[in-house]
């Protein structure tokens, strides 16, 4: 079946049949509605009325256009029909009636040609009768969530469908295609007028659908929907390439939260979108950032090789780099420069020392100083968060403008103001797990570019075992599981603990035992002593932790 034969509007409205739509759905996205082995997973729950899971409305009220066979008119606004992929059904309710769950939902957009009376919201309308487009959204039954408040209610659900728009950006970047979505689907609000708008400039002189005229009504779709996208119909009724791509996505990522993979389908889709959602970062990029914002910070939960870029990058700069890791104890004095004791000789007896005190350079005036022969210098700071970074900048702070070059007197160094030059680059790398990642000033955020790094799958490059593939298995299978865990049930602040790929590398699989019992699992309780989890994902992670130690 061709997508014209489905999107002109004989096919769309009372003729639209079921079997057609699965043929169109099958053929888009290789998914197959309504088989037996579909209908178990897609409608898990047994305590629940479920009718058919595709729904087509009934015919909008319309009246033939005498004046031309390719027009309708309708006083309730083109639109108001739709075809539904849903999720529940209330066992009272009828076919009619409000129904729970998520549902995938299928809008046309007809073009308005004109009106016979323009000041009267009851006139009748003409509109094209044939669509020009379609919306596709995702949102929640007038009735609720009913048994998907738990699905729609973690974190996850809403990580994954930004994944997945991270997948799509492409394709709606180049159509320039309007996308809403909120961040919690439970919320109960309208659209943006604004998106709106974006919609009416995408479809010129057109009526998208009933949402807006009924978005202050009791009972409108508008705010029921956390998800809506806008897609173009050709001359022909075909989407182009990239709607195709758009709706296949849409529709992938429905049926992986109904827990339906589709046909012959064994990977999750879900692992593609946290990695499009957290994307590697390479040397080459820190470098490319480096060059543009001259201080930058890597910031990342523990185990994310920050050090070890921080490491290779310093290499590269060959002898003009000099490197300094924070501790509690730094001050102004040693990280700036100050005055601090020294022992000389001059005592009156053979060896004897003498205490004396002069102006010792920190390793930021030393920098300072290696930059000004006009080479590219790097100033590489580890664990920049360790110290109290205000007191340790003082007021050289201002040396550290990204577009400007400040002059500062240092007190008892040189008679002349130090200023840093255009060729000193400082990189610093910052754990996210530490605490006092909060307390750093506003001031000195706005001078650094922040970059962060997000656990990526371990790098098994370098396994000696002969039984590569366990380690190899065994490693994956384990940090995919904690990863997928904090994604899941963690809030935004839990992602800042998530454990990095270093965890889950190893040489060999006694090794790698001995990493998880040795430094992963101790990571880890930690974490659920201190309290600093969030109580869902806090539960979750007790089983995950229980589940690893009886395989070690």
């Amino acid at each position: 079946m061709k997508e014209q034969e489905l999107f002109s509007l004989g096919r769309w409205d009372d003729k639209v049949h079921k079997e057609d739509f699965k043929k169109w759905i099958t053929e888009i996205s290789e998914f197959e509605l309504l088989n037996s082995k579909f209908r178990k997973k897609f409608v898990p729950s047994s305590d629940v009325a479920f009718s058919n899971v595709i729904q087509i409305s009934k015919k909008p009220e319309v009246e033939k256009d005498s004046d031309s066979p390719d027009r309708f008119k309708s006083k309730k606004g083109a639109g108001a029909n739709f075809i539904n992929i849903k999720g529940s059904w209330n066992s009272n309710d009828d076919q009619g009636a409000k129904y729970q769950g998520t549902s995938l939902i299928f809008f046309p957009c007809y073009e308005q040609l004109d009106s016979e009376d323009n000041n009267s919201k009851t006139a009748l309308k003409l509109y094209s009768k044939k669509p020009i487009g379609i919306l596709i959204a995702i949102g929640l039954g007038t009735a609720g969530a009913g048994q998907d408040a738990q699905l729609v209610g973690n974190p996850g659900h809403m990580r994954r469908f930004n994944g997945m728009i991270e997948t799509i950006k492409p394709s709606i970047k180049e159509e320039n295609i309007p996308l809403w979505w909120r961040k919690d689907p439970l919320s109960i609000r309208t659209i943006p007028q604004s998106f709106f708008k974006q919609v009416q400039d995408f479809f010129p002189n057109a009526h998208p659908f009933a949402l807006e005229e009924r978005q202050e009504a009791s009972g409108g779709y508008g705010q029921y929907l956390y998800a809506v996208a806008a897609l173009k119909l050709g001359e022909d009724g075909n989407l182009s390439q990239d709607g195709r791509s758009i709706v296949r996505h849409f529709l992938e990522f429905y049926f992986r939260e109904r827990g339906y993979r589709g046909k012959d389908r064994k990977d999750d889709p879900a692992n593609r979108w946290y990695e499009e959602l957290f994307p590697p970062i390479s040397e080459q990029q820190v470098k490319d950032i480096l060059k543009t914002h001259r201080n930058v910070i890597l910031l990342g939960p523990p185990g994310t090789k920050k050090t070890e870029i921080l490491s290779k990058i310093s290499k590269d700069y060959k002898g003009q780099s000099i490197s300094y890791q924070f501790h509690p104890s730094v001050t102004y004095q040693t990280f700036v420069g100050g005055i601090q004791p020294l022992l000389t000789e001059g005592g009156k007896e053979k060896n004897d020392e003498k205490m004396g005190f002069h102006f010792a350079k920190g390793p930021l005036l030393e920098a300072i100083e290696k930059a000004s022969s006009g080479k590219e210098t790097l100033l590489a700071l580890d664990e920049i968060n360790r110290a109290d970074l205000s007191s340790v900048l003082g007021e050289a702070i201002q040396l550290f403008e990204e577009n400007k070059e400040y002059e500062l007197q240092i007190k008892n160094y040189k008679n002349n103001p130090v200023k840093m030059s255009k060729t000193l680059n400082v990189l610093a790398t910052m754990n996210s797990a530490d605490r006092s990642i909060s307390s750093m000033d506003v001031a000195i955020r706005r001078r650094f570019a922040f970059v962060e790094i997000w656990p990526q799958e371990p790098d098994l490059s370098e396994v000696t075992d002969q039984d590569e593939a366990t380690v190899q298995e065994e490693a994956q299978k384990w940090f995919r599981k904690c990863r997928n865990i904090f994604l899941e049930y963690g809030e935004e602040s839990d992602l800042l603990l998530m454990p990095g790929g270093f965890y889950f590398v190893a040489s060999s699989l006694d090794q790698l035992k001995s990493k998880f019992k040795y430094r992963l699992i101790p990571l880890l309780q930690d974490y659920l002593l201190e309290n600093r989890l969030s109580y869902n994902l806090k539960v979750e992670l007790e089983f995950y932790l229980q589940e690893l130690e009886r395989n070690l």
